[in-house]
């Protein structure tokens, strides 16, 4: 009991007493019976309002006391709880103050550290049990995060809290004994009634374990990796020793198909040469599966023209779908921008495997590719593609194994398809990694419909506004390629090629290829007699095994980019058996131009040198225009040529249009994606002058050399001229006809 109350208590009793007398004092004393009677009232009715004033006093004095025995007993109470929470938590947990130095320190803290409480509380900063190293650079993320300095010390901990926001991360704590501990600490504000920081708590876990486990878990992914590394590499190896005689097989029933056989004899080497293409396609099933799983598929992100992308991989699939009489479309809903950026093959090769697939599971009726916009974001689009057909169906117990590895729709041993059951498990890792999902519908008998979304990049400017959908048939000659394969690629002078290659089988077929095509050979089977030979002879280009004895081709490359003279760089294309991830980059930092992987095709090698030697394809552009232009109307007639030919004078000012606002604006994507385009139309008229200008455009956007497209688009402009008066007649001699 306080003084204050004592007193109080004190005065009531004697007021009391008081009371008592004065009461006796008018009883007893005569004369105080003399005093009126009235004063005596008086004075007996205030001694009693002054005595019960006085015990409500004491009374509340008595309640306050209480009132406030309870309230400190709930606070001891609340208190224990507290250290009761702090001192069992399994956390460490410290509280500072707003000047940094420790408030609480709780059990697990002291367990943990090595610290005692009372050595900490009010005495230390956490900086004690932090290590130095990290809380610098931690300083300096802040400082680089916020435009300013922070100091490294105890601020780090307190700058985002100060924010209202919770500085949350990994640190490593120092024990007393100097071992050290990984932990995840989370620090925030503490704040009075009136809002203001009164202090800091941080909360930290040990994640010691959790730490061993992610590094157990690493190291298993790694060993898995490694694994799947080591097996894709001996697949690749495989792959190596297969293609290298495939490519003698595959080149020389080419070249032989080229030549006039009797027709029992064509039948033989076209047997030859289609069953060589399937032992091609399984090898490189199997080799892409091996390349998914050890994470070795590597994706590009560049323009590319989408429709016309979407129609070439449909049209692989003409020459098989005609000969079963079936009915190939391609329908690209509006909303669909031109260009896109993405991996362009990557899309060609899931559209070809299923439209392949439906092709060879239909008898009749048609197959169609389906393509609609699903979303778009500033920056992106998302499309679903579909493609169906009017085939035997799927079961559905096929369907839900339909997109595991090495499995079929239809694995009895009576079968009537082929394959290795790992077209669909590639499309599905594929899709995935191109931000999308796979599915099918089907009932047996009537038919399947594969599904697939993939994500984009696009220009939100680019996105049409076409209310119409744009529908084509998939027929033999509306898409660009890179030539009549058996055309030769001939200029002012007979170009001399240089062949490194060690491989007698190799070194026949490329020598007879390269003469099919209007070019000169000369043979070197290794890097040191290719260097020797350079040194000695002048030559227009070089084709670089990069596997051989002595010195390899990588290295030789390289030695000839040392030895180069001036500015001018002779063309290397690498030629190689082996197709894993890298392969190209790797040719490409030695100093190779391009890159041909075995078993080389004739006109992909074509392709390469009309890319690689633009100027050496003027001279007989115009009879090359003339044999293309002669097949397109043994295809359909002079109705499609007038057609073809309308499209292409009434579509190319636009592309030039923007090769023009490309080269003005350095827009190297735009000016690559127009080039890409022009190339692929020219290519359908056989316009190879013009062909090889937008194929040297593409190159220097490419080696991003955009100071020379000025140059490179006039000559694409006057090629351009020549092929529009070569072109325009045929229009109004067609329809006239």
């Amino acid at each position: 009991m306080t003084i204050e109350r004592k007193m109080t208590a004190g005065y009531a009793v004697a007021c009391s007493v008081s009371l008592l007398v004065s009461v006796w004092f008018f009883s007893k004393i005569p004369i105080a019976r003399e005093v009126s009677s009235a004063m005596g009232l008086v004075i007996f009715l205030g001694a009693w309002i002054q005595l019960g004033v006085l015990s409500v006093i004491y009374m509340l004095a008595r309640k306050d006391i209480t009132t406030r025995r309870r309230v400190e007993a709930d606070l001891r109470r609340r208190t224990a709880f507290q250290k009761a929470l702090l001192d069992n938590a399994m956390a460490i947990i410290v509280s500072v103050r707003s000047d940094g130095l420790i408030d609480a320190f709780n059990a697990r803290a002291e367990e943990a550290l090595g610290y005692r409480s009372d050595e900490m509380v009010g005495k230390c900063t956490p900086e004690i049990f932090h290590d130095p190293e990290e809380i610098a650079a931690r300083a300096k993320e802040l400082s680089a995060a916020l435009g300013r300095e922070i100091a490294p010390g105890i601020d780090v901990f307190f700058t985002r809290p100060r924010q209202g926001l919770t500085e949350e991360r990994e640190w490593t704590y120092v024990r007393r004994d100097g071992s050290r501990f990984a932990v995840q600490l989370s620090v925030s504000a503490m704040r009075d009634e009136a809002g203001q920081i009164s202090g800091f708590l941080g909360v930290a876990q040990d994640i010691t374990r959790r730490k061993v486990q992610e590094n157990e878990i690493r190291q298993a992914r790694d060993a898995a990796l490694d694994s799947a590394k080591i097996k894709a590499e001996f697949l690749a190896n495989i792959s190596h020793e297969i293609r290298t005689p495939m490519n003698g097989i595959i080149g020389m029933t080419s070249l032989l198909l080229n030549t006039n056989l009797q027709p029992t004899q064509r039948e033989f080497a076209e047997t030859i040469g289609s069953s060589a293409d399937v032992l091609l396609t399984l090898l490189n099933d199997i080799l892409d599966f091996s390349k998914i799983e050890a994470g070795e598929m590597r994706f590009e992100n560049r323009p590319f023209e989408f429709e016309r992308t979407v129609k070439s991989a449909v049209d692989l699939m003409t020459a098989r779908a005609s000969a079963r009489g079936i009915g190939l479309e391609v329908l690209v809903r509006s909303g669909v921008p031109p260009v896109l950026m993405g991996d362009a093959s990557r899309l060609r090769q899931v559209l070809t495997n299923l439209v392949g697939n439906a092709v060879k599971f239909t008898e009749r009726g048609d197959v169609t590719t389906e393509v609609r916009p699903v979303s778009h974001s500033e920056g992106s689009i998302t499309l679903q593609f579909e493609v169906r057909d009017t085939g035997i169906g799927i079961s559905p117990e096929a369907q839900r194994r339909l997109f595991q590895a090495f499995v079929q729709a239809d694995g009895s041993t009576t079968r009537r398809f082929g394959g290795t059951g790992l077209g669909l498990a590639i499309c599905k890792q594929l899709i995935e990694r191109m931000g999308g999902e796979i599915g099918v519908q089907s009932q047996p008998g009537s038919g399947s419909v594969f599904w697939f979304t993939a994500t984009f990049g696009v220009n939100p400017a680019a996105i049409p506004d076409e209310t119409h959908p744009d529908t084509f048939p998939a027929t033999p000659g509306t898409i660009p390629t890179a030539g009549n394969a058996a055309g030769a690629v001939k200029g002012k002078k007979s170009l001399r090629i240089l062949i490194a290659e060690d491989n007698p089988v190799n070194q026949a077929v490329t020598k007879h290829q390269l003469q099919s095509l209007g070019y000169t050979a000369d043979l070197a089977i290794d890097g040191n007699q290719a260097l020797a030979m350079l040194a000695a002879e002048s030559y227009d280009a070089v084709l670089m095994d990069c596997e051989m004895p002595g010195m390899d081709g990588y290295t030789a490359s390289r030695e000839i980019r040392k030895n180069e003279p001036g500015p001018s760089r002779i063309p290397i294309i690498a030629l190689t058996a082996h197709s894993l991830a890298g392969d190209r980059e790797k040719c490409l930092a030695a100093g190779m131009n391009d890159y041909l992987s075995k078993p080389v095709q004739l006109n992909e090698l074509r392709d390469k040198l009309l890319r690689l030697s633009p100027e050496t394809a003027n001279d007989e552009d115009i009879r090359l225009m003339d044999e293309r232009l002669g097949m397109l109307r043994e295809q359909g007639g002079d109705e499609l040529l007038s057609e073809l030919v309308k499209i292409f004078i009434r579509h190319t000012p636009e592309t030039m249009r923007r090769l023009r606002d490309a080269v003005e604006q350095g827009d190297a994507a735009a000016l690559g994606a127009a080039a890409h385009s022009l190339k692929g139309s020219c290519a359908n008229f056989g316009a190879a002058e013009m062909q090889c200008a937008a194929a040297e455009m593409e190159r220097i956007v490419r080696e991003n050399r955009l100071d020379a497209a000025p140059a490179v688009l006039a000559d694409i402009e006057e090629a351009y001229r020549k092929v529009a008066i070569r072109l325009t007649p045929l229009i109004s001699t067609s329809e006239s006809c």
